[in-house]
């Protein structure tokens, strides 16, 4: 199902900016890996910066910073979508997006759903010839979306959920694209 429903991305240009919100554990980057590998598509995942440990399952997506460096960036407007989950930091940078442009590929911002309409209009002015595109996503059933956050080791993972679903209904209304990601199997809707 999801081969057939996103093989009409193909389609898409280097033209876009795409931000892929999602709680935690959803399984973004298996979306982007599947939009990789289902659509011949040259996406690529932005290089986020961080202030938590590194974890077992990291393949280089991230770069490390202390709290202080990444707040120092944060006063100089050097990120997108910046927030903070379980006592971290999170954001990515300017210059890892313009990155992504240079080598003619479509990037992927990966984030949670706040600051996300203050964060699409920054784009928008950096990137005036790009569309941007926000993605919200949901892990269905959420049996296994609990497992992840308990191998992850998330002590408030009920808590978490809850949250989420109240990000999806919101989303409902205020997202042109939603992705339930039922474990692997992912299917893309519009709404």
């Amino acid at each position: 199902m999801f081969k057939k429903k996103v093989c009409g991305m193909k389609q898409f240009k280097p033209n876009k900016i795409i931000i892929l919100l999602a709680p935690s554990g959803c399984g973004k980057d298996t979306v982007i890996n599947l939009l990789k590998t289902a659509t011949n598509l040259k996406v690529e995942a932005v290089k986020r910066h961080t202030t938590r440990e590194l974890r077992f399952d990291d393949n280089g997506e991230y770069e490390f910073v202390s709290h202080c460096e990444f707040e120092n960036l944060l006063k100089d407007d050097f990120f997108i979508l910046p927030n903070i989950f379980a006592g971290h930091y999170y954001g990515t940078s300017v210059n890892e997006i313009k990155a992504v442009v240079d080598r003619n590929h479509i990037p992927i911002l990966k984030g949670m759903i706040y600051q996300v309409e203050d964060s699409k209009l920054r784009l928008k002015r950096l990137f005036p010839e790009k569309e941007v595109i926000t993605i919200y996503m949901k892990t269905d059933p959420e049996d296994a979306w609990r497992n992840v956050l308990k191998q992850r080791k998330f002590e408030d993972y009920l808590k978490r959920i809850e949250e989420s679903n109240k990000e999806y209904e919101a989303a409902l209304g205020s997202h042109k694209h939603l992705v339930s990601n039922h474990l692997s199997l992912c299917a893309i809707s519009q709404a």
